[in-house]
């Protein structure tokens, strides 16, 4: 039995060895790397299920990309990113349509509440997240590599059924994003051209233009799109700051002083808000800690991206709480309830909408790659059996999906999820609500929940010791986030029976 043993992780360790060797595919040997899965064993079950026979050759093929990455297929190990720029990275992810909802939430539950569950969800959040990275070590450590959160789902959670779990996660959070973003767009629209085509009209206009986008085959190809979409963001944020820190310097206008205000229940919808926010660094950050220079910097990035972004959602979110007496979501729209539809206020909002509307693809796309992984619909197709050079070509090498990658079932997959996080706006049509529900349902898992049970999990096993205040921590940090998850979830659930209830029959329609 030991020799058994033995002989297996063997196996397991040469698992890369083996796919090299079968390299190239064929219609009949179902690769691991045709399903996205990205953990040895499940690789070598894969293997086993094959019923073509390996064939040895005296050449050595490439290595097969493995494409359940959100940055599109596994990176040339030689290339890895600066510090700097993996920094810049994770601010980008985070600054979206959450840090424009934050003055709102402040004016609803208060400046005191607001300071406390502020200080409280970093602090977890770099505590989870130093969590995750300690997990991601320990499962490498036995030689195993983690490209993915869901790698680690696959390892603590249970095999497959962990993976789905973070992959699920990952979906209905990304889902919840791109609905934002498309009540986000269709609101400043028509605050912006309030005579003009109905919200619905403007969704209409909306789905093929960010649709396009979409059917591109990685996240790569959009880099360019990546930097304009972050200077039209900081262009906007930039102008309302300066006008709100105008009104109060030299107009004298305060509001909103007061520490507490509302129901301690809108503390709940604060949390999910926050988690909104933050949620850019969990879902990437094994990627970020895999094309990082210096793995060993990985803490240092946690920390001070989550400092950094500290900072600038303090000062946006109690700058403008105070300079406006009603700061509406977005906060952008203050600008136009103050100076109209002109000049400068008018120019901030049209380029956030751009700006969300060129990082609409970014968010899509880790949730169309996780579901076409799942349901098997981005599978190698190769209709040749000629040994031509276009039978050859890899699906890494093509821009735009292509008949390799589910051919116009993958394109029309993916148009039909736009279409449907289009209709989520429509329906909900309101983006405080939208970003309450996937904050608090989806966001503690990723940032919290998944973390601190990895951890413990490891301190079970015996990967590291950790003393019995840290382990308390992530106990606590863990009870915390599943008894807020099912608060908020709860909550939720029962303001949309009584707006239902209690609204009139076009709020109920």
């Amino acid at each position: 039995q030991p020799l058994s043993y033995a002989g297996q992780a063997t196996v397991r360790r040469c698992w890369w060895f083996q796919a090299t060797l079968d390299w190239p595919p064929s219609r009949n040997r179902p690769l691991a790397f045709h399903l996205g899965s990205t953990h040895p064993a499940q690789h070598w079950r894969l293997r086993k299920r094959s019923r073509t026979p390996s064939t040895r050759s005296g050449k050595m093929g490439p290595m097969s990309n493995r494409r359940d990455s959100l940055l599109g297929p596994k990176p040339d190990p030689g290339v890895k990113a600066s510090y700097a720029q993996m920094l810049s990275l994770a601010l980008m992810l985070s600054l979206g349509v959450g840090l424009m909802a934050l003055p709102n939430e402040i004016s609803n539950t208060g400046t005191v509440p607001y300071a406390i569950m502020f200080v409280c969800v970093v602090s977890g959040m770099n505590w989870s997240m130093l969590a995750l990275l300690r997990a991601k070590s320990a499962v490498e450590e036995r030689g195993i590599k983690v490209q993915s959160y869901r790698d680690l789902g696959y390892d603590f959670l249970g095999g497959d059924h962990g993976s789905r779990a973070v992959d699920w996660c990952v979906v209905g959070f990304q889902f919840g994003v791109c609905a934002s973003y498309f009540s986000f767009m269709t609101s400043t629209l028509h605050t912006l051209w309030p005579h003009g085509p109905s919200e619905t009209s403007f969704t209409v206009v909306l789905v093929p233009i960010v649709g396009v986008p979409c059917a591109l085959k990685h996240l790569k190809d959009l880099g360019i799109v990546a930097q304009v979409a972050t200077v039209t963001y900081a262009f906007s944020l930039c102008t309302v700051g300066f006008y709100a820190i105008h009104r109060l310097v030299v107009k004298g206008h305060v509001y909103n002083t007061q520490p507490f205000s509302g129901s301690p229940w809108g503390l709940i919808g604060l949390l999910g808000s926050l988690c909104y926010a933050f949620e850019g660094i969990p879902s990437t950050l094994c990627q970020m800690s895999n094309a990082l220079a210096e793995p060993e910097r990985a803490p240092e990035l946690v920390t001070t991206s989550l400092v950094g972004l500290a900072v600038i959602f303090t000062a946006t979110g109690y700058v403008c709480n105070f300079a406006y007496q009603d700061p509406a979501n977005p906060i952008t729209v203050s600008l136009i309830d103050e100076f109209g539809i002109s000049g400068l206020p008018a120019a901030a909002n049209w380029l956030v909408v751009i700006s969300v509307a060129l990082k609409f693809p970014m968010q899509f796309f880790p949730m169309a790659q996780q579901l076409e992984h799942a349901l098997e619909i981005d599978r190698y197709v190769c209709k040749r059996d000629d040994d031509s050079e276009s039978a050859r070509l890899l699906p890494s090498e093509q821009t735009f999906i292509g008949e390799r990658d589910g051919d116009r079932w993958s394109v029309a997959f993916r148009a039909m999820l736009v279409v449907l996080a289009a209709l989520t706006a429509l329906v909900v049509n309101d983006l405080t609500t939208i970003i309450n529900v996937v904050g608090i349902v989806f966001g503690p898992s990723l940032g919290f929940i998944f973390p601190c049970y990895f951890d413990l999990i490891c301190v079970r096993r015996r990967a590291y010791d950790r003393t019995k205040l840290e382990v308390a921590i992530s106990i606590v940090v863990l009870c915390v986030s599943v008894a807020a998850t099912f608060l908020g979830f709860g909550q939720q659930v029962v303001g949309l029976v009584r707006a239902y209830i209690n609204g009139s029959d076009d709020d109920r329609r």
